[in-house]
């Protein structure tokens, strides 16, 4: 019986071994430019400027209020798209569950345990003689390699990537929206290749010295800057698929993004050229049937072994400094997911990579990885200050200045609960508005469908 035993056992671990080297040899093909998704982008090329397009799915999940629509492969959604120095120094794209739907994610409680918050009191800058209270990240000055590698992916102060790019958000990276469209200036494109484009916040052309071209493209469009606007176009409007929408890069600060339906509204397209390509008919039986993106093939949450290949060595290095042990648990979730997929064949590496007809002006730039720290003996954990609640005057909120007086009426109190760890400011609002409520993408303040503004940073939801 042991012999019999022992041959089974043997017999399977060769068959692992060729399922493992037919994978790897799937992925040095794919690598080669066999097996990648081409996708084809549209955006803005320059600011101002406007896009006439037909949106495409039935069951848009726009991260807008607290019902999770149940969406099918090709339906819009909003995800959570970082780029991320991996342990090699080379830009990797991570996709995160969304924060408030999956915080409990591995990634997210990194981000979070580095980002541990306490309130301390100082001198009230307005008068001295009184004291107010200011949030205080304890790893800033404590961790701050590991604190920079996280929110800024190591990036200096002074660059101006921290501020502008996708690489300065750091892990936490940001929320975009993901839809496939018909463009109506691509029109040509669309018939002749039956397919849909994916819609970019914006695309650029650069000409290199040897007379060489390229486009760079900034995937999907920031979510607070749509997501508001076309939820209330939906509800005027009904299914989108029916009549085209605008969208416009303003290049105002208050407004830097609109987006209306430009069917019922061709008078507010003052080019003439784009207004002759409107479309007040609903979507033809053609443009229905062309194929459109799997975006939950190319969009899903990056896969454990996808983040243990390429940052267990960041992640070694953090759990030495705050004496956590991540980078075990990950190995773990590792080793589960190849272990689930192994009887579907299902590649864990490379099961959402893609290759695009644009790339990333910030793929042009490498960073050195750091070398590793040696483990150092764990630490307790942080514990995050608690400070009572106490309520606030509307003028308060920094996001005040930014608010319509429409939005400031529409407020009845403030009150700051600091505790909550990421959300500042919970907000009660007047008889009259919206029952319909979302949290911010910046600074998760819950506020109505009313606003445009968030009231607790003051950041525009109309792009």
């Amino acid at each position: 019986m042991a012999k019999v035993e022992d041959d089974e056992f043997k017999a399977a671990a060769r068959q692992a071994d060729a399922e493992e080297k037919a994978r790897q040899a799937e992925r040095k093909a794919r690598a080669a430019g066999g097996g990648f998704e081409k996708i084809k982008w549209t955006g803005v090329s320059q600011t101002p400027g406007m896009l006439i397009l037909r949106f495409l799915g039935k069951k848009p999940d726009l991260h807008y209020g607290t019902t999770i629509p149940t969406i099918t492969p090709i339906d819009a959604r909003v995800v959570n798209l970082a780029r991320v120095i991996a342990d090699n120094g080379k830009q990797m794209e991570v996709v995160l569950p969304l924060y408030d739907r999956d915080s409990n994610h591995i990634m997210w409680r990194i981000y979070d345990r580095i980002n541990t918050i306490a309130w301390v009191e100082v001198k009230d800058d307005k008068d001295p003689t009184k004291k107010k209270t200011e949030k205080f990240y304890v790893n800033r000055t404590k961790y701050p390699e590991i604190f920079n590698i996280i929110n800024y992916n190591g990036l200096n102060e002074n660059d101006p990537q921290r501020k502008f790019g996708l690489q300065g958000k750091g892990w936490k990276g940001k929320e975009v929206l993901i839809v496939n469209v018909i463009d109506r200036a691509l029109y040509d494109w669309h018939h002749a290749n039956k397919h849909s484009v994916l819609l970019a916040k914006k695309i650029t052309n650069k000409t290199y010295a040897d007379g060489t071209q390229n486009e760079f493209v900034e995937k999907g469009v920031p979510a607070y800057g749509l997501s508001g606007p076309l939820t209330k176009i939906r509800m005027v409007y009904g299914d989108w698929e029916q009549y085209d929408i605008a969208f416009e890069r303003t290049g105002l600060k208050e407004t830097p993004g609109e987006a209306f339906n430009a069917s019922k509204n061709p008078e507010k397209v003052l080019d003439e050229t784009l207004q002759a390509l409107i479309s007040s008919e609903p979507l033809t039986e053609e443009e229905a049937s062309w194929e459109k993106y799997d975006l939950d093939h190319l969009f899903s949450p990056s896969t454990y072994t996808k983040l243990w290949n390429r940052l267990h060595l960041t992640i070694e290095r953090i759990d030495a400094q705050l004496g956590t042990f991540y980078a075990d648990e990950l190995k773990k979730l590792a080793d589960e997911e190849v272990t689930s997929k192994m009887s579907t064949g299902t590649d864990t590496e490379t099961e959402t990579d893609t290759e695009t007809d644009t790339e990333t002006e910030e793929q042009e730039e490498s960073i050195e990885p750091k070398p590793e720290v040696a483990k150092v003996e764990k630490e307790a954990p942080l514990q995050r200050a608690v400070k009572p609640k106490a309520s606030l005057s509307i003028g308060d909120l920094p996001g005040f200045r930014s608010l319509t007086e429409k939005e400031r009426g529409l407020i009845a109190s403030v009150i700051s609960v600091p505790e909550s760890g990421k959300r500042d400011y919970k907000l009660a609002f007047k008889e009259g508005a919206s029952k319909r409520e979302g949290p911010c993408p910046e600074c998760d303040t819950i506020a109505t469908e009313d606003f445009d503004h968030c009231p607790g940073c003051g950041v525009s939801f109309l792009y």
